[in-house]
């Protein structure tokens, strides 16, 4: 018996010493150093033994950096379960040998080099569970044997170099619940099979070039959790009215990612709001019309909205507010109208508030800063939105991105306006009718603004503000990389601070006021590409 074991237990050493030898980049010096005949090949790195006949049951050599091939004599783990290659630089094809491993349940060959065809011999697994071959180059068509695996729970195909369709046979992987397919080159229409798998939760397809309409289902599909059909050429609608039922059996969707198509349809979004479950709902750029239906406002657990570059049309909703736990929602480039339902700005998770490139009009909230306090990006410029800036958006302390350009706002920027402002990277407030105070005659809010210690970009143009620089611009962050305000009736002189912003790339204060002479200082700016200071009345040349 002991002579037996040693026999068999050699059999897995020869097999793995057969595999260092085609290591040929070991950075960490785990199996030249660990991999020796001094030791049990049950003691190796990323070993692990049966502990009834100590032999191979599972070999893991994920994260490693190994640069290699697979030698055929692995063929030879006869009761490896477990194979995991996963983050290497491992290239070359798969032997046949390895179709002898027919006791595998979980094999990954994930983020490594992998070429040539997916192997039919992929079939003979009879009780593989978990499949991943995702982030390498495998080429041709899906193999139809994979649909053999009765026992299959999870594939993973993603980004490689396929060619041809999803193979209707894919509805006899009975235990399917993972089934990625996403930036693989694959095809074709949507075959319906792929909706009459009734345990499936996850199906990511995106980024490729799918065509066609999304099947119905035959069947309920209650567990099903994830779609994601992003980025291909899809058309037609979801389904709807005719088979509306098909989306109120989808009780358990939580992420819908059909963006980047070419639905051209007025229901889709009537038809979504039945999905009790839905988290995120993604349409971007899907070629959606008409308007945001109210009944949005059933789905109470969204936490991100992706409508942006539609042609959306009426108003935003006020149910919109009824989505407490919303996060993102991103409506720009459609053709919506009407204010902001006051109701979106009390939802307290909200973080980025994005609707350019509309009709919206009104003002924002009085109360905004204070009602929307995890706040990082607002976006609303190309709009016809009107009024003050807020004094309470300076309590916006998580804010990142502030776009407010190219509307109708007027009134004061309010001297505190940066004070708390801290995370500020982008700020632009360029094409409206802001002013400063008169009472200073310095653009004072700039002051607050050194509080912004990550502020990258400043943009004030279009704006009759008509006060003098201060001597603080020279204390704005040093992350600072552009400063624009051409065409603001700036007055006075350029402050010989400026040249301590040493990442400034681009400085433009053209059609203003200015007098005095350019200061030498901006000769340091190292880092300076464009400066423009035309229509002023500025003395000397520019100093870079």
């Amino acid at each position: 018996m002991v002579a037996d074991r040693v026999t068999s237990n050699t059999i897995d050493q020869d097999a793995l010493l057969a595999l260092k030898d085609h290591i040929v980049d070991d950075p960490q010096d785990l199996l030249t150093n660990n991999w020796t005949t001094a030791t049990s090949v049950c003691d190796w790195v990323g070993v692990t033994c049966g502990f009834r006949h100590h032999r191979v049951r599972a070999l893991n050599l994920s994260h490693m950096g190994l640069s290699g091939t697979i030698p055929p004599h692995l063929g030879n783990l006869s009761f490896i379960v477990f194979a995991s290659f996963y983050n290497n630089r491992f290239s070359g094809s798969l032997p046949d040998e390895l179709a002898k491993l027919r006791r595998l349940k979980y094999f990954s060959l994930q983020k490594n080099y992998f070429g040539g065809e997916i192997p039919s011999w992929f079939g003979s697994f009879t009780r593989l569970r978990t499949l991943s071959l995702a982030n390498n180059s495998f080429t041709g068509a899906i193999p139809p044997s994979l649909f053999r695996l009765s026992e299959l729970d999870g594939l993973d195909l993603s980004f490689n170099d396929l060619q041809g369709h999803i193979p209707g046979e894919i509805g006899k992987l009975p235990k399917l619940r993972i089934l990625y397919l996403s930036h693989t080159g694959l095809s074709g229409s949507i075959p319906s099979a792929v909706f009459n798998i009734s345990s499936l939760q996850q199906i990511d397809a995106t980024g490729n070039m799918f065509s066609g309409s999304l099947p119905s289902a035959n069947v309920t599909m209650s567990s099903l959790r994830m779609i994601d059909f992003g980025f291909n050429n899809l058309t037609g609608s979801l389904p709807s009215r005719k088979i509306h039922k098909d989306i109120k059996n989808l009780t358990a969707l939580e992420w819908l990612y059909l963006g980047y198509n070419k639905f051209n349809d007025a229901e889709m979004l009537s038809s979504i709001s039945d999905l009790p479950s839905l988290e995120l709902l993604n349409l971007e750029k899907s070629g959606l019309t008409g308007p945001i239906p109210s009944a949005i406002g059933n789905l109470t657990l969204l936490r991100n909205i992706g409508l942006m570059d539609n042609k959306l049309t009426g108003t935003i909703p006020p149910e919109i507010g009824n989505l407490v736990n919303l996060e993102i929602i991103t409506l720009s480039i459609n053709r919506i109208g009407g204010p902001i339902p006051v109701r979106l700005f009390n939802i307290s998770t909200l973080r980025t508030i994005e609707m350019t490139g509309n009709y919206l009009s009104g003002h924002l909230p009085s109360s905004i800063g204070l009602q929307l306090p995890n706040l990082e990006r607002l976006i609303v410029g190309g709009n016809k939105l009107s009024g003050p800036i807020p004094v309470s958006l300076s309590n916006a302390s998580e804010l990142i991105t502030l776009e407010l350009s190219s509307n109708f706002f007027f009134g004061l920027i309010p001297d505190t306006f940066g004070d708390d402002l801290r995370s500020l990277r982008y700020l632009n407030l360029g094409g409206n009718n802001f002013t400063t105070n008169s009472l200073s005659s310095e653009l004072s809010f700039l002051t607050s603004l050194t509080n912004s210690k990550n502020l990258r970009e400043i943009i004030l143009s279009s704006n009759p503000l008509k006060g003098t620089l201060p001597i603080s611009v020279g204390n704005l962050s040093s992350s600072l990389e552009s400063f624009v305000a051409d065409n603001c009736q700036i007055k006075g002189s350029i402050p010989e601070g400026i040249g301590n912003l040493s990442n400034l790339v681009h400085l433009s204060l053209e059609e203003n006021d200015l007098k005095g002479t350019i200061p030498t200082t901006i000769g340091k700016l190292k880092k300076l590409q464009a400066i423009r200071f035309s229509e002023n009345y500025l003395e000397g040349s520019t100093p870079v």
